[in-house]
């Protein structure tokens, strides 16, 4: 299942921020020797296990998708997106960072469904500042509400062929069409959102 589902595996990496580039195939060895049994290092009383085998250099794979070009295609797109959060506050720089991941991650949920290495995307924050007043939001809302604005940038590049130059309306398209989803998201990472609303580019 992994050594025929890679890029798929990558992705899932990629979503729960392990910093994988990519996810080669799964490798098993036979071996006669018994496994050596944990054993505790008196200075740090941190399990060591010996490996009951090594590893020769491992095998390079080419992009299964498309052939490489000679240039980087890129793209870049200021984007902007309010949040209805739990009180007022601006994230702080650890959330921000979560905020970031998680754009990033949906890379793989849209256009040609790959992320790193084919597509290498990059989300930045460039402001983040509370909504005005709450006479101001009496009269839009109806009911107070607290409300951050996120402005931020999209970057695809591809250096394996991957046409990204429709990449920033895929994932405004993918994140309006699926709010529910980026707000339970959003919660599953402790950031305080009450309800994300749609992203305009």
């Amino acid at each position: 299942y992994i050594n025929s589902n890679l890029e798929k595996v990558t992705a899932d990496m990629n979503s729960r921020f392990l910093p994988v580039t990519n996810a080669q195939e799964v490798i098993i060895f036979a071996t006669n020797e018994p496994t050596a049994s944990p054993s505790l290092i008196r200075g740090n009383h941190l399990p060591s296990i010996s490996p009951s085998a090594s590893m020769s250099n491992s095998p390079v794979f080419a992009p299964s998708r498309s052939s490489p070009t000679n240039g980087t295609l890129s793209v870049k797109r200021e984007c902007n997106q309010i949040l209805e959060v739990e009180k007022p506050g601006k994230f702080t720089e650890v959330q921000v960072g979560i905020y970031e991941l998680l754009m990033q991650s949906y890379t793989a949920e849209f256009g040609s469904m790959v992320s790193k290495p084919q597509i290498d995307t990059t989300c930045e924050v460039i402001s983040q500042e509370l909504a005005g007043g709450r006479r101001f939001l009496s009269r839009l809302l109806q009911t107070p509400k607290t409300l951050l604005i996120m402005k931020f940038t999209m970057e695809y590049e591809s250096r394996y062929g991957y046409d990204v130059e429709d990449y920033p309306r895929l994932f405004q398209t993918y994140i309006n069409s699926n709010l529910e989803k980026v707000t339970a998201d959003m919660n599953s990472r402790f950031l305080p959102v009450i309800n994300a609303q749609e992203v305009i580019i």
